[in-house]
Order: C-alpha cells, then sequence, then structure tokens
C-alpha cells in the first residue's frame, strides 16, 4: 500500500516536472522570450521537498539545472541575471519547505508520545475504575442478599401470593385446601369462604392429585423439591383451563406439614404450540410442493409442447384445434395449482410479467361462484391498463377474496367488482396510500355480508386470525395472510372497509407495466432468426425432445445436452467450427450434476458474452424471479407454450 502511494507521488511530480521543463524550452526555445512563467514550477518543488524532504531537492535541481542550460543554450548572449534569481528562489523554497516538513515530523513525533502517555494514563486509570468498581459490585451482592433476607417475613409472603399473577394454592397433607390466592379464586369461581371445603381434587384431575399427594411425597429426596408439568385446573362452572403447576414441600420444624402450588395459565402457549405445529405442517407442504413442482411441471411441459406444436399443424377451423387448446387451458390451470402450493414454500419472489388482469378477475368469478346465488356485476373500464404481476398469484389472490365473499353471502347477494386505472397523488382523498406515485390499476371487490367488527379489521391480516367458524370452506386464517404477503411481494397495497351489516369492500393498488420499447415479434422477421443457433441442457429427455422440436419449428439450429459437461463441450466445438452458439436455455436443476447457475459460470470463461436463458419448473426460485442478478440474459418458466418461447428468445436475441 505504501509503495503504491510513493509510485503515485512520483508520477505526479515526474508529470509536473516534464511540464516545467517543457515550459522552460517553450519560452526560451520558441517564443525567445526571457520570462519563463515559473508560479508553477513551486508545486513539484513543494510536493517533493515536503514528501521526501532532502531526497526532494533534487526536483529543484533538476530543474535549475535545465533553467541554466536551456537559458545558455538558447540566449547566451543574455544576461544570466533573471533565471539565476529564479534558481536561487527555487532553491530557497525548497530548503524552507524540508525545514517547515521537518518540525512537522518532530511535532507530529511529540504529539504521538504524547498520545501513548495519555493513553498508558487512561489504561491505568481504567484498572483502578474497574478494581473500585469490583469492589462496589460486591458490596452490592452482600446488600441485596440482606434486603432478600429481610423480605421472608411471613407479611411479605402473604403479600406476594395476594398480588401474584399465578394461581398459589396450599394444602395439608391430607390434600385438604388451606389457601387460595385472589387469582385462584377468580380462575376457579369459587369463594374465599368455599376454600375450606375444597381439595385438590376438586381442582385437579385424580392422576395428577396422585401425582402431589403420593406414598413417597413425605420422603427426604421429595423435601423441598420443585415439580414441574403440565395439569388441567378445573373450575367451578366445569370448565378446565391448561396450567403449568410448580409443586413443592412444606417444611416446619423438619417436618413436611403440606404442599404449595403454584399453577400459570398456559392457554396462550399451548396456543402458540399449535400455531407452531401449523407452521411445521405448511412448511411440510412447501417442502413438498418444491419437490415435486420441478418434476410435475416437466411432465406438463411436455404435453404443453407438444399440444402448442400439434396446434401449428392443425387446421384451425377443425376439430382438432380446439381439443388442443382444451388440453393447452388444462395444463395451464394444473401449472396454476402448482404454484399455488409454492405459495407455501419458504422464500422465493413471483415471477413476474406483463399481462393484463380483466380476464382474471373474469375466470375467479366464474370458477369460485358456480353452483351459487350470487351475482357478479363486473365493471372494467375500456382503456384498462396491462401490469406487471405473477399470473398465477393474482390469480390466487381474486380466487381468495371471491371465495370469502361467497361465503360471506350464503344466500346469496351481489358482488360488484370494478377495474380502473388510477394515478397516485391525483385524488387528494387517499393520497396517503403507502405507495410510491405513479400509475396503477386499482381493483375494488364489494360485497353484500355481515361485514367485520371494526375491533376486528386490525387484526384481519394476522395468520390463523379467522372471522369464521371452523368446518367446511371455512376459515383457516391464511387466506388474507397470503393475500397481503402476494401484494405486497408485487409492490402494491391492499385496504379493506367494512360496515357490520353493510357488506366489506377490498381495493388492491397493482403498479401498471412500464412499457418499454422493443421490436414487435411478428412472423415476418422470423428470417432474422433462421440462421441462429441455440445450445439446450435439460437433463429430461422428453424436455429435450420437445423444445428442440419447438426450436426447430421457430427456425433456429438447435443442439441438446443433458448436463453440463455436453454443453462445455458443444460450446467449444461450436466456436471451433467457427459456428458458435447465439443463446443457449439452461435447466436450472440437474439432478446428481451441474445446474444451470454453476454451468453459466462455466460458460463464462469460454464466452464472456454468452447469452443464456434459465429455465425451470419450480417458478418460484430465487434465480428465477430475479435472473438478471446471476447474469442470466431471460427466463422460461416450465411448462411454456411455443409462444413463450418465441418471445423469449427474440428478447434476448435482439437486446
Amino acid at each position: 500500500m505504501k509503495s503504491t502511494e510513493n509510485n503515485i507521488r512520483l508520477s505526479i511530480v515526474t508529470c509536473m516536472i516534464a511540464g516545467a521543463i517543457g515550459l522552460i524550452f517553450y519560452f526560451h526555445g520558441f517564443i525567445e522570450s526571457g520570462a519563463v512563467f515559473t508560479h508553477l514550477f513551486y508545486i513539484p518543488i513543494i510536493l517533493s521537498t515536503l514528501w521526501w524532504k532532502k531526497r526532494g531537492l533534487i526536483t529543484p535541481i533538476l530543474m535549475v539545472t535545465t533553467l541554466i542550460l536551456s537559458h545558455w543554450f538558447f540566449r547566451p548572449l543574455v544576461p544570466f541575471t533573471n533565471d539565476l534569481l529564479r534558481a536561487a528562489m527555487f532553491m530557497l523554497v525548497a530548503v524552507i519547505v524540508i525545514r517547515l516538513s521537518v518540525r512537522i515530523s518532530r511535532t507530529e513525533t511529540e504529539l504521538r508520545n504524547h498520545r501513548d502517555h495519555l493513553e498508558e494514563l487512561v489504561s491505568e486509570r481504567t484498572f483502578q475504575l474497574t478494581q473500585a468498581n469490583d469492589l462496589l459490585t460486591h458490596e452490592i451482592d452482600v446488600r441485596k442478599s440482606v434486603a432478600e433476607n429481610l423480605r421472608e417475613s411471613e407479611e411479605t409472603y402473604r403479600l406476594l401470593a395476594e398480588t401474584a399473577r399465578e394461581i398459589i394454592i396450599t394444602s395439608d397433607m391430607g390434600g385438604k385446601l388451606t389457601f387460595i390466592n385472589p387469582e385462584g379464586l377468580e380462575m376457579s369461581g369459587y369463594s374465599e369462604s368455599e376454600v375450606c371445603t375444597l381439595s385438590l381434587t376438586d381442582i385437579l384431575s385424580s392422576d395428577q392429585y396422585d401425582g402431589i399427594v403420593s406414598p413417597d411425597s413425605s420422603s427426604d429426596d421429595r423435601k423441598n423439591r420443585l415439580i414441574l408439568y403440565d395439569a388441567q385446573f378445573l373450575t367451578k362452572s366445569g370448565g378446565v383451563v391448561p396450567v403449568e403447576i410448580s409443586s413443592a414441600t412444606l417444611i416446619r420444624e423438619n417436618q413436611l406439614y403440606g404442599f404449595m402450588l403454584t399453577a400459570r395459565d398456559v392457554t396462550w402457549r399451548k396456543q402458540i404450540e399449535e400455531d407452531h405445529k401449523r407452521i411445521e405442517k405448511l412448511e411440510a407442504i412447501g417442502v413438498l410442493a418444491g419437490g415435486i413442482a420441478h418434476d410435475f411441471n416437466n411432465i406438463l411441459m411436455a404435453i404443453v409442447g407438444n399440444a402448442s406444436m400439434a396446434k401449428q399443424y392443425a387446421d384451425k377451423e377443425g376439430r382438432v384445434f380446439p381439443l388442443l387448446s382444451a388440453i393447452e387451458e388444462a395444463c395451464r390451470r394444473a401449472s396454476d395449482l402448482t404454484h399455488q402450493f409454492l405459495t407455501f414454500s419458504p422464500g422465493g419472489k413471483p415471477l413476474k410479467e406483463k399481462g393484463p388482469i380483466a380476464d382474471i378477475l373474469r375466470e375467479a368469478c366464474a370458477e369460485e361462484l358456480k353452483g351459487s346465488a350470487i351475482s357478479c356485476q363486473i365493471h372494467i373500464a375500456d382503456d384498462l391498463s396491462d401490469v406487471e404481476i405473477d399470473s398465477q398469484l393474482i390469480r390466487h389472490v381474486i380466487n381468495n377474496i371471491v371465495a370469502n365473499a361467497r361465503e360471506a353471502m350464503p344466500s346469496g347477494g351481489i358482488l360488484s367488482i370494478h377495474a380502473d386505472n388510477f394515478l397516485l397523488r391525483q385524488d387528494p382523498s387517499i393520497a396517503d396510500l403507502p405507495l410510491p406515485p405513479g400509475h396503477y390499476v386499482r381493483l375494488s371487490l364489494k360485497d353484500e355480508g355481515e361485514g367485520i367488527a371494526e375491533t376486528q379489521l386490525p387484526r384481519i391480516f394476522d395468520p390463523y386470525f379467522s372471522t369464521k367458524e371452523i368446518g367446511a370452506r371455512k376459515g383457516k386464517g391464511l387466506g388474507l395472510t397470503i393475500v397481503h404477503s402476494i401484494i405486497q411481494k408485487h409492490h402494491g397495497h391492499i385496504q379493506i372497509q367494512s360496515t357490520p351489516g353493510q357488506g366489506t369492500t377490498i381495493t388492491l393498488y397493482l403498479p401498471v407495466f412500464q412499457e418499454e420499447s422493443e421490436a414487435a415479434l411478428s412472423s415476418e422477421n422470423r428470417e432474422s432468426s433462421e440462421k441462429k443457433r441455440i445450445l439446450l441442457m435439460d437433463d429430461e429427455v422428453m424436455i429435450r425432445e420437445i423444445t428442440g422440436e419447438m426450436l426447430r419449428h421457430l427456425g433456429y439450429d438447435v443442439e441438446c445436452a443433458e448436463n453440463s459437461d455436453q454443453t462445455l463441450d458443444l460450446y467449444h466445438q461450436g466456436i471451433k467450427s467457427n459456428k458458435p452458439y447465439d443463446a443457449a436455455i439452461l435447466d436450472v436443476h440437474i439432478p446428481d450434476g451441474v445446474g444451470g447457475i454453476e454451468t453459466l459460470q462455466r460458460l463464462r470463461t469460454i464466452d464472456p458474452g454468452v447469452k443464456a436463458i434459465v429455465s425451470s419448473g419450480y417458478s418460484m426460485d430465487s434465480v428465477m424471479t430475479d435472473y438478471r442478478k446471476y447474469e442470466f440474459a431471460g427466463c422460461l418458466a416450465k411448462p411454456y407454450r411455443l409462444e413463450k418461447l418465441e418471445k423469449t428468445l427474440h428478447d434476448v436475441l435482439t437486446r
């Protein structure tokens, strides 16, 4: 580091000296002037003597020598007076700077010594303060111990029992109650006058009672020993409260005379444990979904690909074409179902693309309201903008909201849906949305159900919170939580307004797709892809076959590889044969092998400019949702149609 800094300084001074020498020759040789612009000559002199002290004298000496020699060479008949004065000034400035630099260095050394001395003093004082603090801490501990002994009086214990939020119970050796604190009386429902008539069997089940008053309860190993266990506290009304009990024996004059129980209501903890079990189940669903998504979508890819190719050769007016379209639609819905399972999977981001939302609204209403007595009124603005969304996740959002509306109106009613464009900050009445200014699509879904109480609205997005009863098609407390999470991942916002007895209105705000200037893809510009070469890597034979067929149909020259090593070999051969590949489609996950991410890194060692498209059946993989971060040029989520493959390749190759 120091050597680099010294080289930089040397370079700076050298450049300035060269400039100064150039000025000397310019004034003496070219314009034959006795005047020399020497103001800037002092800069290299000052810098060199400041940085290198006496060794820096070589700079003024070099400049003086150059000045005198140039005068003698170019103007020998003119007196040397001015140049000699300049030379003297150069040397004088150099000497002054050296002296100042030496004094500064001495001052720095003195300051450093003073600082070290102060640090020693501070360290010594800190050690003294630490010792004093230890002594003070010891004294405080002693005082605390004395204070604890003073608090062992009976009055203090009674006050503690009466104000504790736990249930405190004492009994004799036979289990007859002798004391219950106010918290225990409140939870049990008994009065203080009834305590003397109760026993432990009245507030604990028989097996729990036997665990406390057991034959060995008076043994020496039970004395003063604290026992913790879960139990059920029985109330006067017949209710059961889960509690955690600590039990200890009471000793007087070295003799056992009773038991003391401290019970804590753990209803909330039990609920948390149940919540954790539910979360574990959801995580298990996520793991299962992630495990099957890749293989399942690969199968769908083969079906969709073959259907797409068959449509290319089928008569659009014939009977086969609509059947093939139905196959594609069924595969899309199957893929949507897989995508919904992946919502429970940890991590991942939406795979967003440009698209209209009107069709999603209509299809969701048709699916969820089928067979119900609810009338759906959809109002969509004629100029409704496209949005940038993960269509599968947003379809899940709309389906969930419409399903909630259906359950809120079991006897029928009207579900009103409005979709329009919205410019944030334009409407002062809702300018406080937690969104950046810009263009959004606003979706409003209003039902005529019973509504939600105002006290429940703040918790409406909490996990496991539900206003519905448990049962078929009833609340599990996760629907709106997932909806809220999906909308947030789309950088949107969700609002809920509800009035009991009048219904609920849910409003969604989704960012409008920002148009980019890109060439329109049409059959006319396919000739640009005729000579393009594509390298496809996928471990599944059926994927390689159908995708290769789709690429060849689009006019591309295709080579397929089943693993990373074959991909590298083919890419090498393409370069050597002067037929390089224009793009590569790489599968992310290759079982027992190197996947697409590492393969791209290996390809970049061969061709830093390689254009790679990542492909996967697990669409919520981070590399799919943020492929540019991994240096991919595009992504293809399986299953994809021929049109999607065509558009993605066009975008990548023309970028």
